[in-house]
């Protein structure tokens, strides 16, 4: 996931927005190719950090949310082998979010580095499940995995008390 941050900086609390760019999942996973599908991997970001006079910080990032609304075939082998089966819709949505301790480097030109705790989710809605001889039936599906640790890294400007960041973060 990319975040590209605007900074202002008002003592040593600073205050980030962006936009995060998602990767698509494959072919297979919430969606199947052969049918109609949305899939929004853009979202708004979000930092607040405390940036401590050795160019430490330590803060709260949300990097945003992703979803997905498509047509699918619950049964994955009849979709793998293209044999007739009932159609059903899903709605997915996704967040991710975590915490960090990082540092840069001196200069206008910096690269920041440090580790992120963080955890992404996922919700699904399947309305409509359907097989066949069964009635239709709704489904919800939540994942909410442990806190992993991952490192994060970046590149930023500075001038003054604003700058620009590009940040890789491991959602």
């Amino acid at each position: 996931m990319l975040a590209a941050c605007n900074f202002a900086k008002a003592g040593n609390i600073v205050l980030g927005g962006g936009i995060s760019q998602f990767t698509k999942a494959p072919n297979g996973n919430w969606y199947q190719a052969d049918y109609p599908y949305t899939i929004d991997p853009r979202s708004g970001s979000a930092t607040l950090r405390y940036d401590f006079d050795n160019d430490v910080s330590l803060g709260y990032v949300y990097t945003g949310k992703s979803s997905v609304q498509s047509i699918v075939k619950a049964d994955e082998i009849a979709w793998v082998n293209k044999t007739p089966y009932p159609l059903s819709h899903l709605y997915g949505e996704g967040k991710s979010e975590g915490v960090f301790l990082s540092t840069r480097t001196e200069g206008n030109l910096y690269l920041t580095y440090g580790a992120m705790l963080y955890r992404s989710t996922w919700d699904v809605t399947i309305p409509d499940y359907t097989m066949p001889d069964v009635p239709s039936f709704s489904a919800s599906l939540h994942h909410r995995p442990t806190w992993e640790l991952m490192p994060m890294g970046g590149i930023g400007y500075r001038s003054g008390k604003n700058s620009v960041e590009l940040n890789l973060l491991p959602v």
